[in-house]
């Protein structure tokens, strides 16, 4: 029996260069979905950084409507808007004062009277210092569901 030696070796190329095309295309679809993921995650980050904004303008409002008021207990209505602000694709963000586990707006909240730490609006100039203490909390919903929730705490010169 005599053995035959093969020197044919033209497939052995191609074998190879589809091994290699198949590892350079791995390779790129990785990088591919490494690109998407950073993409994601940038959305995601700026659409919280956007929705905390939105409650603390939430806030602001309430801090305007708390010394806006002319009479001596001031204005406690809810706050409740359905689109704060708008993001580059038209997503919406909505607040509203309360808790995020209760979805109806809350009115502002008296908590009671005295000198406490907090934010002090001095809006009655009556000469006389008697503050009210009011405490709110504010929820930021984006237009996917992502939630940001803020409490906040103010002392108010009800005057005398």
């Amino acid at each position: 029996m005599q053995r035959q030696q093969l020197s044919d070796q033209h497939g052995v190329a191609l074998l190879i260069a589809v091994v290699l095309l198949l590892m350079v295309s791995a390779l790129g679809l990785t990088a591919l979905q490494s690109a998407q993921d950073e993409a994601t995650g940038s959305a995601r980050g700026r659409r919280k950084t956007m929705t905390l904004y939105a409650a603390d303008s939430g806030l602001k409002l309430v801090e305007d409507q708390l010394a806006d008021s002319t009479i001596q207990y001031p204005n406690r209505n809810p706050v409740s808007t359905s689109s704060v602000m708008e993001d580059q694709w038209g997503g919406t963000t909505a607040i509203r004062t309360g808790e995020a586990a209760n979805p109806v707006p809350q009115p502002i909240e008296r908590v009671g009277k005295g000198n406490v730490e907090g934010f002090q609006l001095n809006m009655n100039s009556a000469g006389s210092f008697a503050y009210g203490i009011y405490r709110t909390g504010m929820v930021a919903t984006d237009n996917t569901g992502g939630v940001v929730e803020l409490q906040a705490q103010y002392s108010v010169n009800e005057g005398s």
